[in-house]
């Protein structure tokens, strides 16, 4: 597999966010996010920490070096995200100018290094002050994103041409408002299926406001996709995969694209009581210019009939004797493939698409920089992307998970994702073998 086999103008990247890199927490008139409330009220709610938690990279100060280590590899592309409370420590009206002025020169400082930004607004970092009014399960959020999309257009979109609302709606709500062990950690059905259809809302919503604000905007937003396999091809262990699939990916794509709830989720929603508002079948939809998709793994399906609403369970990895990753998710990079095709077999409307997130964690001891085992799961995934091109899906862009080792929300610091290891007490940085073998593939510097 060859660079070359993808054409001139297909996009490699990689990619971090906020609160997992930049560290400094109370620097530069930064407010609060969720995620430092979530901590505080309960230490151990991130694990693997080695003290502070949000010492993160330091790339608030050290970004110059990142981006050295991005070109250095090959990658023409840096996608990273805006901290929300950094920009507006409220969450709302009042702008930090020193938030501000950090991303414009950052941002400068990629251009001129031939670098193209793509900014993700939101990558979990809600600002607390709005979790404190309701936050996602709140109606009010809504205009709230929309106010940050404003701000971040007429701010940077005279550069940044590059945009996705979200980061992982599945995630953040699910995570977050279902299952509380993300924050801000709530827990239960109708707080997420609250959080889930503002977040669907919202999307589309940025995304408008994007539109009318940046000239030549290149608009998506990005999705977890989870590949489901059935335990067998037992007809009731196919329909549970086919629930788990509604419920966990299609309940967010399908509305962007205009065609309302699965209608799995429509019937559970019903059953709950939630009744949409006036108009919102409309509202979330939106004409994005590309869609987003972030796949690691897969997942196997059987059907639970005793489960309440669902009837489907997933079968962890660690019970199936596969090899795991730090994640203990299954090492299965051909789930990138696989999801790739499948996208493009349902949806023959489904705009171009950028894998955003693709990646490995790892348990890595600090200072051994071989890590063959990421080698090998990227080839594999590179690969299967490539055999799904072929077969007709249309993708344009590859982003690796991720330029840095950083912070791995509730798992800390154990796991590490980064084709550059980062001492996390004196934060230098030391490239991998997985980054020589990108600055190979790409043909870096």
């Amino acid at each position: 597999m060859r660079r070359e086999d993808f054409g001139k103008g297909f996009v490699w990247g990689s990619a971090v966010s906020s609160l997992q890199t930049e560290g400094f927490i109370q620097e530069g008139g930064r407010g609060k996010s969720i995620w430092e409330h979530f901590y505080d009220e309960d230490p151990k709610r991130i694990q693997h920490t080695h003290g502070d938690p949000f010492r993160a990279c330091g790339s608030y100060r050290l970004y110059p070096h990142d981006i050295a280590m991005l070109t250095g590899a090959g990658f023409g592309h840096y996608r990273f995200s805006l901290s929300w409370p950094r920009i507006m420590p409220s969450g709302s009206k009042y702008l930090n100018k020193r938030g501000l002025a950090y991303y414009n020169v950052m941002i400068d400082h990629m251009l001129a290094r031939g670098i193209t930004p793509w900014v993700t607004l939101y990558h979990w970092d809600l600002p607390q002050a709005l979790q404190e009014k309701g936050g996602w399960q709140k109606r009010d959020i809504i205009h709230r994103l929309e106010e940050f999309a404003y701000v971040a257009g007429r701010y940077f979109g005279d550069r940044v041409k590059n945009w996705m609302v979200l980061n992982e709606p599945s995630v953040f709500t699910g995570a977050g408002y279902l299952l509380g062990i993300h924050a801000p950690g709530v827990r239960g059905l109708d707080p997420f299926l609250h959080a889930a259809h503002h977040a669907v809302l919202a999307q589309a919503a940025g995304a408008r406001v994007l539109r009318e604000t940046v000239p030549d905007a290149h608009i998506g937003t990005t999705f977890s996709w989870t590949h489901f396999e059935p335990l067998s091809q037992a007809s009731y262990h196919r329909k549970a995969a086919d629930r788990l699939d509604a419920l966990i990916n299609r309940y967010f794509l399908e509305p962007a694209l205009g065609m309302g709830y699965p209608d799995e989720a429509a019937r559970i929603l019903h059953r709950l009581g939630h009744q949409l508002a006036p108009y919102d079948n409309r509202l979330m939809a939106f004409d994005f210019d590309f869609i987003g998709i972030q796949a690691y793994t897969r997942q196997i399906a059987a059907a639970a009939p005793w489960q309440p609403v669902i009837r489907s369970r997933i079968i962890p990895a660690e019970k199936r004797k596969v090899p795991l990753t730090a994640m203990q998710w299954e090492d299965h990079p051909e789930a990138l493939g696989k999801t790739l095709l499948a996208l493009h077999l349902r949806y023959p409307q489904l705009p171009p698409v950028y894998v955003t997130e693709n990646g490995i964690g790892l348990e890595e001891v600090p200072g051994d920089l071989n890590d063959s085992r990421r080698i090998a799961y990227y080839s594999k995934a590179i690969e299967s992307m490539h055999r799904a091109m072929r077969e007709g899906a249309n993708v344009q862009g590859y982003f690796a998970w991720s330029l840095l080792d950083n912070l791995e929300w509730a798992e800390g610091y154990k796991p590490k994702f980064g084709l550059v290891q980062v001492d996390f007490n004196s934060l230098e940085r030391r490239p991998k073998q997985s980054w020589h073998w990108f600055r190979e593939f790409l043909g870096g510097a």
